[in-house]
This record gives C-alpha cells, sequence and structure tokens, in this order.
C-alpha cells in the first residue's frame, strides 16, 4: 500500500485529532480504524470539556482543548456552559486556581442557580461555579464529524480493519499488518487506539504499565422542555451532559477489566442504583426515565498523567495513552503535543 507520512492507529479521538492536525500540516496520512462507525471508547465516553479541573497540568492541557475546538471545529454537537456544583468555600477558592485558565468564570449562588436552573437541587452553602467558554459534546457525532474532515483534507481511512502485527527492524517500524494480510507502510506510526495500545506494545515484546478499567454511563430521557446545561457535582461526583431532551452522565462507578472488551459490558445493578440515587438527588425534573445503559473501557496510568512520547527503543513509533477517561480533554491537547515534539507544528 502507499507510503504515508503518518499512518495512525485508532479513530477515537486522540486518533482523529492528530490526523486532523496533521493532514492540515499536509502531511499524508492514513488512519486504521478497527470499527466502520464510531463505535469505541470515545463514542461511548462522557462528552465533557471542561478545564475546572483540580490538577494545574490537566487544566493547562484542557485549556489547549479548548483552544484548539474553537480554532478548528465548526458542529453543533458542542453545547456551551458548564456548571460545576460546589460548597462555597471551595469554590470561592477554586476560582482564583481556574481563573488564569478560565477567564469567564464566576460564581453564581444558590438562588440564581435556581432561577437559571429550576430542576436542580442544591442543598446548604452549595453554589455554581460556572464557566460559559466550557463545553459538552455528543463524541459519536463529533468522531463523525472529524472522519468527515480529515477525510476532505485527503487523509485516508480505512474502516474496519484491525492491525495484529507491527513489524520492525532495528529500531524502526517496518509496516504494520492487518487483520485482511495486507500491509500498511509509513514513515512514523501513531499508536492511538486506548486501551488495546497495551496489547499492540506488548506484542513487540515491551511491557506497557497501563491499567484498564470500565466506566458505566446513562441515558435519562426527560418530559418537556428545559435550558439544559452540563454540570459536573462535587459532592457525589458525577458528570452530566445535555443531549436531546435527555441527561447522559453518571457516577464514578468504575470497574476493573483485564482486556478492553470486558469494558463495553452492560452496567450492573448496583452501576443502576448508584446512578439513579444520584440523579435523584441533584435534579427535581418532573418526569423522567431511565433508558440506557452502556459503559465504555479507558487505559490509566501509575500516575494518572497521560502518555505522549516514543516508544521506547523505537524513532518512528509513537503512542498516546493513558488519557483515564478524559480522553475529550486530554485528547486533542496531546496529539497537538505529540506533532510538535516530532516537528509537525500546527499555529493555535
Amino acid at each position: 500500500m502507499n507510503n504515508f507520512d503518518l499512518i495512525i492507529v485508532g479513530g477515537g479521538v486522540a486518533g482523529s485529532f492528530s490526523a486532523l492536525l496533521a493532514a492540515m500540516n499536509g502531511l499524508r496520512v492514513c488512519v486504521v480504524e478497527a470499527s466502520n462507525y464510531p463505535n469505541g471508547a470515545t463514542s461511548r465516553s462522557g462528552g465533557v470539556v471542561t478545564r475546572m479541573l483540580d490538577n494545574r497540568f490537566d487544566r493547562r492541557l484542557s485549556k489547549l482543548t479548548v483552544d484548539i475546538f474553537n480554532k478548528f471545529i465548526r458542529c453543533d454537537c458542542l453545547k456551551y456552559g458548564y456548571l460545576c456544583i460546589e460548597d462555597e468555600k471551595y469554590a470561592f477558592a477554586d476560582i482564583r486556581n481556574y481563573r488564569e485558565e478560565i477567564p469567564d468564570i464566576r460564581v453564581l449562588g444558590s438562588d440564581e442557580v435556581i432561577d437559571r436552573w429550576g430542576f436542580l437541587r442544591l442543598y446548604g452553602d452549595e453554589v455554581g461555579l460556572y464557566a460559559p467558554s466550557d463545553f459538552t459534546v455528543d463524541p459519536e457525532s463529533l468522531l463523525i464529524y472529524l472522519w468527515n474532515r480529515i477525510q476532505d483534507l485527503g487523509c485516508e481511512i480505512l474502516r474496519g480493519h484491525r492491525v495484529i502485527k507491527i513489524v520492525s527492524m532495528g529500531n524502526r517500524v517496518r509496516f504494520i499488518e492487518l487483520a485482511n494480510g495486507s500491509r500498511i507502510i509509513g514513515d512514523n506510526y501513531f499508536l492511538c487506539a486506548g486501551p488495546w495500545n497495551k496489547f499492540l506494545i506488548e506484542s513487540i515484546g515491551i511491557k506497557w504499565r497501563t491499567w484498564l478499567l470500565g466506566i458505566p454511563i446513562f441515558k435519562f430521557m426527560l418530559r418537556g422542555d428545559y435550558d439544559l446545561v452540563g454540570v459536573w457535582d462535587e459532592y457525589i461526583y458525577s458528570y452530566w451532559r445535555p443531549g436531546d431532551h435527555s441527561l447522559i452522565g453518571g457516577v464514578y462507578d468504575a470497574f476493573d477489566i483485564s482486556e478492553p472488551s470486558q469494558g463495553f459490558a452492560r452496567p450492573s445493578m448496583q452501576n443502576v442504583n448508584n446512578v439513579v440515587e444520584g440523579f435523584k438527588y441533584r435534579f427535581n425534573f418532573d418526569e423522567w426515565k431511565l433508558v440506557k445503559g452502556w459503559s465504555g473501557p479507558i487505559s490509566i496510568t501509575k500516575n494518572y498523567r497521560p502518555v505522549f512520547d516514543a516508544v521506547d527503543g523505537f524513532s518512528n513509533l509513537y503512542v498516546i495513552d493513558g488519557l483515564g477517561g478524559r480522553g475529550l480533554m486530554r485528547g486533542p491537547a496531546v496529539a497537538y503535543l505529540l506533532l510538535k515534539k516530532i516537528g509537525i507544528g500546527v499555529s493555535i
């Protein structure tokens, strides 16, 4: 097959943004994606892009991601505005930390929150931290948009093809082999397959220290018209994004998995009970119904930081991994930073 400047394994958020930014820089890019349509970890994710994060490193990554979205993405699958509910004493401490990355953030008193979003319940000294420029996104629609966009830029996407082998000579990858027996040759290779990276890298004899988890997510349908907003609930550690007359989200009920397919398991009854309890605690919609639940796999590193670097011992094999369930916040930023590391710069 044609020799490409960059071959990307995985068409999720990290792979698709890597392809977009590289193709915009004039590179010949090929994306190899195991699914025929968005059906991997990204498409099953929570869909939150916020800079309201405790870790400054993550805040800076998320700020870069917001800048990338604002410059390059024109998609109606984004809904701006994100609200964090927490105790007043923490809110005023947090806003001082967040303001550098989120200039438009402000504290809303409980009365102001309820006046604007009457479907919310606040208790005691709770207030809202509101960032109009943070947003939520329908991840499946975003991937469809990105795939179309990168194809328009001349990027080739091989859908429904699984990589089974990485073949190297010395410190360089020579080609990757697909399940159908075909080989793809490139100058550089990005592994952006999320939890599947672990097995691709270990197949070339390198121990890859990431741990895999499954994360349940749920969809609640709502009767009536509401001015919905994305919500992070600091008290019960839940997150929500607005859909079409719906809220999608969950509480942090991660479960251990040993291989990625286990991360797509149906949520347990305990997961269901926990999310319903959390939903009823925070919202007071007149009529609602839990209509769907699913899970998605994530990979985490020992220090919970993402990896975006060359694979040890190789000069043309790179990996983006350990996004830790924050792929939409971390993925675009680390794709940009990894391309910059190898000399492919895009102006932001």
